[in-house]
């Protein structure tokens, strides 16, 4: 009995969650019912070279959090 094809837009989407760097092989497997063995299987040579972009943006958009939504929005308080 043969193995059953995996959808390629799971394939792509398993690849790009791996490049951003934030979940292991082990959780990807499970997020997308597949195998620990398919992901290690399409990941291998994936660089994770994503990690330091989204990362940046995390922690921009944290920083924006910080401030109220004059400052983030350039606009004036309706208030005011």
């Amino acid at each position: 009995m043969g193995a059953t094809a995996i959808d390629p837009t799971i394939a792509q989407a398993i690849i790009t969650d791996w490049r951003v760097g934030q979940l292991s092989q082990r959780h990807l497997a499970d997020q997308y019912k597949v195998s620990v063995g398919y992901v290690a299987k399409i990941t291998k040579g994936v660089p994770r070279d994503c990690v330091e972009i989204v990362s940046a943006g995390i922690a921009y958009n944290q920083a924006l959090a910080k401030h109220g939504n004059r400052l983030v929005l350039a606009q004036p308080d309706q208030d005011a």
